[in-house]
């Protein structure tokens, strides 16, 4: 595979995200940005790696685009 796949976080993914953060923030003594980094750097190993991992099996995602 040439070049990086793009991914974007759904909606709802993105306020999530934006929510565990700022949980994060409050409740944790984690650098404020942990969860944020640990995110890109799975999006990074993802977009360049599409395959890696386990394919998920008789699972109905509504709003996931596919190939």
């Amino acid at each position: 595979m040439t070049g990086r796949l793009a991914i974007r976080a759904a909606q709802r993914a993105a306020r999530e995200i934006d929510e565990a953060v700022e949980w994060s923030r409050k409740n944790r003594s984690d650098p404020p940005d942990a969860i944020r980094g640990q995110l890109e750097r799975a999006f990074a190993l993802i977009s360049l790696h599409p395959n890696v991992g386990a394919r998920a099996v008789n699972t109905v995602l509504r709003d996931v685009e596919r190939d």
